[in-house]
């Protein structure tokens, strides 16, 4: 070949690199293009995937650099052109000059017009991921924060100051971690700190939306209702009761063996007609490690279907026989293969309720169960402590799940006036 290219992209940008040439070119994704990426990730079918964007860096090289090309080499007939690509479907859409993906479908036809316009020829093979390295790092140039895509926090750095400072305390080597200046750095740095962004509580009228969706003789759909409605009940972490990523869970997430639908007698049984409370025994948390077991137990709510007890029992029944000993949310699907409901599977289902309800999609996240629960229980009345108990917090950082209502602040300037109106303070 007369001239090789490495590209890559990612969920930030694209790039490609002609290493004999020492030339790159790196382009950074635009608002636009990066809603389509998380609308894609949210389960979007709008085909923006990774395979599309790796074929885009493609084009774009050529669409920089064709004219080049040909001016360069005058001489030659034909200019052959080999793209290094570390994804194997980008290199069958190029090499096939063929895809299903409609918007892949344009960028081949451009790619077979320049190939005519510059007297180009193209061709590519796979590289993996482990060696393009040059490509990978000038796509992701744009990100801000190693690997956190967001700036990174003060208190980031400055726990990792700490972490660095210990080990070279180990060793018998100072440290300047505490030094005037880098505290000054470090002081006016946190100034510029975003303020944190909450994710909303969820409300019943989007948990009642997302019952509306589902269609309960499907196991997948029955899982993802009972995990709704444990982890809101319940108000439980993610990684308590739901896959972290497809298929992945962390060691105290909740099993099946430890749910107990029970009669009014305190009787277990799986029969609805009679189940009046659910217990359920969590192993251990992100905040209690040493795996200490921890014990709830919920009545019937009273609602029809946004119910701790028939969330329990739908989730069950989705699990057919598969052993109790493994994470209740792995059900058995229709096709009777084992899977799971993930935190990417709730937050889409709770995004695509808010958009039924014309509210942001972006707000919530599966992190929304917990904080929804917290803040239902504060609007009912439930005194702060039980609520610090039943979602086991160690401290008062519940009281940042808790979101101000409207119930909450009706009478507030009433009360400020309705007491005494001369000073009465001691001191």
């Amino acid at each position: 070949q007369d001239i090789t290219i490495l590209t890559d992209a990612s969920d930030e940008g694209i790039c490609a690199i002609d290493p004999a040439a020492s030339r790159y070119l790196t382009y950074k994704f635009s608002p636009h293009d990066l809603e389509l990426i998380t609308a894609f990730h949210d389960g979007v079918a709008n085909e923006f995937d990774i395979n599309y964007r790796e074929l885009l860096a493609c084009a774009f090289a050529v669409l920089a650099w064709g004219p080049r090309w040909r001016q360069e080499r005058a001489q030659a007939k034909t200019i052959h052109v080999h793209f290094r690509i570390d994804n194997t479907t980008a290199v069958s859409w190029q090499s096939k000059m063929a895809a299903r993906n409609s918007r892949a479908q344009l960028l081949v036809r451009l790619l077979g017009a320049w190939e005519l316009q510059f007297g180009l020829r193209f061709s590519s093979s796979h590289i993996p991921g482990t060696e393009n390295t040059t490509a990978d790092a000038g796509s992701r140039s744009h990100r801000l924060g190693f690997g956190s895509n967001r700036p990174v926090k003060t208190s980031t750095i400055r726990l990792n100051l700490h972490g660095i400072r210990h080990f070279f305390q180990a060793s018998g080597l100072p440290f300047p971690s505490d030094h005037p200046q880098i505290r000054m750095l470090l002081s006016g740095l946190g100034r510029i700190d975003r303020p944190v962004q909450q994710k909303a509580p969820v409300s019943v009228a989007l948990l009642e939306a997302c019952f509306r969706a589902l269609d309960l003789h499907d196991p997948a759909d029955q899982a993802l209702w009972g995990i709704l409605c444990l982890a809101f009940f319940f108000v439980l972490r993610r990684s308590e009761i739901m896959a972290t990523t497809t298929t992945t869970f962390r060691w105290f997430a909740l099993k099946a063996e430890d749910i107990t639908a029970t009669n009014a007698a305190g009787v277990p049984t799986t029969d609805p007609r009679t189940a009046s409370a659910v217990c359920i025994r969590l192993r251990g948390s992100k905040t209690n490690q040493n795996g200490a077991p921890t014990t709830r137990v919920l009545a019937r709510s009273g609602h029809p279907t946004l119910c701790p007890v028939f969330g329990a029992l739908l989730l069950l029944r989705a699990r057919g026989n598969l052993p109790v000993s493994i994470p209740v949310a792995v059900f058995t699907d229709t096709r009777g293969v084992p899977s799971c409901v993930s935190a990417a599977r709730v937050t889409s289902s709770l995004r695509h309720a808010a958009q039924q309800l014309g509210e942001s999609p972006h707000k919530y996240s599966a992190h929304s169960l917990r904080a929804g629960g917290a803040t239902h229980m504060y609007k009912a009345g439930v005194d702060a402590l039980t609520i610090q108990f039943h979602g086991r917090w160690a401290s008062d950082a519940f009281k940042l799940y808790t979101r101000l209502c409207t119930e909450s602040v009706a009478s507030v300037a009433a009360k400020m006036v309705s007491g005494a109106t001369r000073p009465t303070t001691l001191q």
